[in-house]
């Protein structure tokens, strides 16, 4: 998928071309289902990697895990994609689903 149809599927605007640093365009690339990465995560010393469309978090699922067994299976489709996973984040639904408290971006 070229760069330019990717962004705007995802959503993704640059923070400083908004009037409100970004804090709706989050909203709007959650619900869907994609996040910018911290502010406090640099692709090098001199680049923010929020400021990265490219380098992206996804959302993979948004509801109560019940107690058992949970299982994320990650399979490569095509050699031409590389996924790279730096992490996986767990979030409690409270924290997510707050609207008085926006996202932490650091």
């Amino acid at each position: 998928m070229h760069s330019e149809e990717f962004r705007q599927r995802v959503g993704y605007v640059l923070d400083s071309l908004t009037v409100d640093n970004g804090v709706e365009n989050d909203k709007l690339m959650r619900n869907r289902g994609w996040m910018k990465l911290p502010d406090t995560y640099n692709i090098d010393e001199e680049s923010c990697a929020r400021d990265s469309y490219v380098k992206l978090r996804k959302i993979v699922v948004k509801k109560y895990l019940g107690q058992g067994d949970h299982w994320l299976r990650i399979k490569t489709i095509e050699n031409r994609y590389e996924a790279v996973i730096d992490f996986i984040e767990l979030v409690p639904l409270n924290i997510i689903n707050d609207p008085t408290k926006p996202e932490d971006r650091h």
